[in-house]
C-alpha cells in the first residue's frame, strides 16, 4: 500500500519512522509528524507544540516517550503533549539527524554539532566528533557506528573512538547491520 497527501499524510517524502508503544506508526516528514493507526493519519506540527515541522529523526523510548528530532532541536511527545527535550538538557540548538538507543539504554543523537549522548539527564558531546553526524547505528554488540563530515566512518566501543580508514570522509545518512 502506498500513502500520499491525498490519504492525509502531511507530505509524500518520508524522512523518519518509529513505532510507538501503543502500536501507532509515527512518520516524520518535512511538513510535520504523522501518526498512523491503521485507519488514517493525524498530523502534528507547530500548532500542536512541535518546535519545527521538519522532522528528521524519531525514537520511541519505553516509559519515556517519543523523541522527535527536528531541524531546530529535540522535542519529546509524552502524555499527549510536546515539550522541548534537548535544550533543557544541554543539547545545542540545530538539526538532529539521527536518534538511536544502545543495548545499555543510552540515547545518542547525531546532530549538526557532533555526537551527543544522554548521561544522567544531560547531553554530553563525544570528544573527537565535533562535525555534522548524519548516520548512527546502534550495533547488536552495544557499540556505535557512525559517519561524519570530515571524519568519515567511525566506531565507538567501550568509550573508545576508532576512525575507519578507507571510506570517503563524508556523512552518509544511513547505516545498517547485516544478519547475525
Amino acid at each position: 500500500t502506498t500513502f500520499t497527501g491525498q490519504d492525509g499524510l502531511s507530505q509524500s517524502v518520508v524522512i523518519a519512522m518509529a513505532q510507538g508503544p501503543q502500536g501507532y506508526l509515527w512518520i516524520g516528514t518535512q511538513a510535520g509528524l504523522n501518526r498512523f493507526g491503521g485507519q488514517g493519519f493525524e498530523v502534528f506540527d507547530v500548532a500542536e507544540g512541535l518546535s519545527d515541522p521538519r522532522v528528521q529523526a524519531l525514537l520511541s523510548v519505553p516509559n519515556v516517550g517519543l523523541l522527535v528530532g527536528t531541524q531546530h532541536g529535540l522535542d519529546i511527545l509524552r502524555d499527549g503533549r510536546f515539550e522541548p527535550f534537548g535544550a533543557p538538557r544541554g543539547l545545542k540548538p540545530g538539526r538532529i539527524y539521527r536518534l538511536v538507543q544502545t543495548s545499555d539504554g543510552t540515547i545518542w543523537c547525531g546532530t549538526e554539532h557532533g555526537l551527543a549522548q544522554l548521561k544522567r539527564g544531560r547531553f554530553i558531546y563525544f570528544d573527537g566528533i565535533q562535525t555534522e553526524v548524519r548516520g548512527v547505528l546502534a550495533a547488536r554488540d552495544g557499540s556505535l557506528w557512525g559517519t561524519s563530515s570530515g571524519v568519515g566512518l567511525w566506531h565507538i566501543k567501550n568509550g573508545r573512538l576508532r576512525q575507519i580508514e578507507g571510506p570517503p570522509k563524508v556523512g552518509l545518512p544511513a547505516l545498517a547491520e547485516g544478519p547475525a
